[in-house]
């Protein structure tokens, strides 16, 4: 706007303005409105390549005067200024091509810098977190390590260079006391595993042929990677048999329990001690214990034995036999000494309805015999009065025979009988009473 205010009568002479009609108005308006937008394309790409210089220089902790000159920094920073302006006037900032390649070329200058640096610091982080594994840091020096030295600037990477060179003398010292833990580990993580001699006697023998020829720090640290991969392949190994040694542990306790009651149900001096009555409350709860939960274990632990069989190239052993077998023989023990457990209910449910169907034959082909009790047709049950309790005196004294007779028919009909209306009641058959007089003169 200011070049066009200030060159006014030079533009108007030009050849452009020899004829100013509507049309080479409409035109020149078609010409300014591509102008406008160009300029704000270039603008707005002008905009966006200054925030990324900004956020690079901030990363790489380098002054944008240091890598492009003071003179051009101001101008850069200067672009984008005129939103917090109050002016009317628009303020309209150079993009001329040369303008605009300076700008791009420093651009790809500082984005080869920070690759470079990035590069940089990868490689030595990743050295630093395998030594730092190796070397067994506290995971407390590490973060604090890592979060004062997040950016890319020169002085964070001297100090990343000299933690690699610190880990590595420290390794040197002690390469042999970590070649000789990662053996310890690899051996417990064998017994953990179950690890059969066959199994270990591969490993050993490279583990031998190793440490026998290892003379440099080059070769001890060849070992030290040997045993780590081993350790790695082990762990991995661990964590899918977890769950099963959970259960072995369960298991074991409860066999455990089990021996504990056994012992002190034998021993008869028990309920005599002072003590007896939480003796007697410690087997109980050992007892609901064993039922409740020993059905559980053994079914989950057959599940996993199932699932693991193709993980693993041997058979898990308990106390040096078949895991699979030492649970076999403890169901049976366990269905034989508590019938009510829970692994007998979860066996019969494959039979019941087999047997529901047996019962059902036999209800419909039962037949009546003659020993059977019947119940005479024209008696209503509902309404017989049938009494158990102690006759008195005179109620005795008013029966007849006949009644009496009729009275006892009836109860022996109704003895035996399974189909009534009412409850099922123990019938209780009482002798009758004996009247005994008293004499006041004692004859």
């Amino acid at each position: 706007m200011k070049f066009i205010i200030d060159n006014r009568k030079d533009i108007l002479k030009g050849s452009a303005f020899k004829t100013i009609n509507e049309e080479s108005v409409k035109h020149m308006n078609e010409v300014i409105k591509i102008y406008e937008e160009e300029y704000e394309r270039r603008f707005k790409s002008v905009l966006t390549k200054k925030v990324s210089i900004s956020s690079i220089c901030e990363q790489l902790g380098t002054p944008l005067a240091t890598l492009i000159g003071e003179d051009f920094e101001q101008d850069l920073r200067s672009y984008g200024e005129e939103e917090n302006s109050t002016s009317e006037i628009p303020n309209f900032h150079p993009v001329d091509r040369e303008r605009m390649s300076k700008i791009d070329t420093t651009l790809e200058k500082l984005q080869a810098i920070h690759k470079e640096r990035a590069d940089k610091k990868r490689l030595l982080m990743e050295q630093c977190q395998k030594l730092w594994t190796r070397l067994k840091i506290s995971q407390e020096y590490i973060k604090t390590f890592v979060r004062n030295n997040s950016s890319l600037s020169t002085e964070s990477l001297g100090r990343i260079s000299k933690e690699v060179m610190r880990l590595e003398a420290m390794k040197k010292k002690l390469i042999k006391k970590l070649i000789s833990d990662s053996w310890d580990k690899i051996q417990e993580l064998w017994r953990t595993l179950q690890y059969s001699e066959e199994s270990r006697s591969k490993f050993i023998i490279v583990f031998e042929e190793l440490r026998n020829s290892a003379t440099t720090l080059q070769e001890d640290e060849l070992l030290l990677e040997t045993c780590e991969n081993e350790l790695k392949r082990l762990e991995e190994k661990l964590t899918l048999y977890k769950p099963i040694l959970k259960l072995i542990s369960d298991f074991e306790s409860l066999q455990e329990d089990q021996e504990f009651l056994e012992r002190s149900s034998k021993d008869s001096s028990r309920l005599l001690s002072r003590n007896s009555h939480k003796i007697l409350l410690t087997e109980e709860k050992m007892r609901k214990r064993i039922t409740r939960h020993f059905p559980r274990v053994i079914n989950d632990l057959r599940i996993k034995l199932e699932e693991a069989d193709g993980l693993f190239d041997q058979p898990f052993l308990f106390k040096g036999k078949p895991l699979s077998e030492a649970i076999d023989i403890q169901q049976q023990e366990i269905e034989a000494k508590y019938p009510r457990c829970r692994v007998r209910m979860q066996r019969s449910k494959k039979g019941k309805c087999g047997a529901n169907k047996e019962n059902k034959v036999i209800k419909n082909t039962f037949k009546a015999t003659e020993s059977s009790i019947r119940v005479p047709i024209g008696l209503n049950l509902n309404d017989a009065n049938i009494t158990y309790k102690t006759p008195s005196k005179k109620t005795i004294q008013g029966l007849t025979k006949n009644d009496l007779s009729q009275e006892n028919s009836l109860a022996r009909h109704m003895q035996g009988t399974t189909k009534l209306s009412s409850p099922n009641r123990r019938a209780t058959r009482l002798l009758a009473p004996t009247v005994i007089s008293r004499n006041p003169k004692g004859i």
